[in-house]
């Protein structure tokens, strides 16, 4: 459990997980209203923009404890949601997770992605109401511009995501969307993202992001400083 001392402070320069050579460099511990501990991101550490198109300075197979991290390090543009992106630009980045059930299909190099509305939908002419995530997918297939996927852990059922925190697995294209029906036989819009060529393979990525220090390192994080 976290340090009443710490709460609210900046941690210790040299701290192995949230010091400036660790895993959390850049967040902060604090408390909610609950009195539970809350996690936020540093002001006093300078963040790098996530709203660039490309690797935007990231190498794939780079690892983040977790999507606040990701946020911070200017690899995804949002600690909760699973898409990035201005409406005038399309996504930046997408996190690619076990959660929406069988909306997504993740084939590595393929990835069959859409946005959580569509698991409601009971309309079997019409795809559900855009939302802003759909309309980020919608321009980047316009635009034509590479968007930035993360792996994040989740269901053990696919072996490419990480055991732990969020890996960054390269640029992806998104190059059509297609209508699917749902459970309720509803439409929902899904899109086909393609890999990028020349980039490390991602069975490679898999075997050995993360290291077995960052997952003791990551292990260590509910013990604040």
């Amino acid at each position: 459990m976290a340090s009443q001392a710490a709460v609210g402070g900046p941690p210790p320069p040299d701290h192995p997980i949230y010091g400036t050579q660790g895993i959390m460099h850049g967040i902060v511990l604090g408390r909610r209203v609950d009195g539970l501990i809350k996690y936020s991101l540093d002001d006093r550490v300078q963040r790098r923009s996530p709203n660039v198109h490309g690797h935007n300075g990231i190498a794939v197979g780079s690892w983040f404890a977790n999507q606040l991290v990701a946020l911070q390090r200017g690899a995804h543009g949002s600690r909760m949601g699973g898409i990035g992106g201005t409406i005038a630009e399309g996504a930046f980045s997408i996190v690619v997770s076990s959660g929406y059930g069988k909306l997504n299909d993740d084939r590595g190099d393929i990835i069959y992605y859409s946005t959580p509305r569509g698991a409601d939908n009971t309309n079997k002419y019409r795809p559900a109401k855009p939302t802003r995530s759909t309309r980020l997918l919608m321009t980047s297939l316009e635009n034509g511009h590479p968007v930035r996927v993360l792996r994040s852990s989740g269901f053990r059922g696919n072996p490419l995501l990480p055991s732990c925190g969020l890996r960054y697995d390269g640029l992806y294209r998104v190059i059509r969307v297609r209508d699917v029906a749902n459970r309720h036989g509803g439409l929902y819009e899904q899109f086909v993202l393609l890999r990028e060529p020349g980039q490390p393979p991602l069975v490679g990525l898999a075997n050995t992001v993360p290291t077995q220090q960052q997952k003791l390192d990551h292990g260590r994080i509910k013990d604040g400083y």
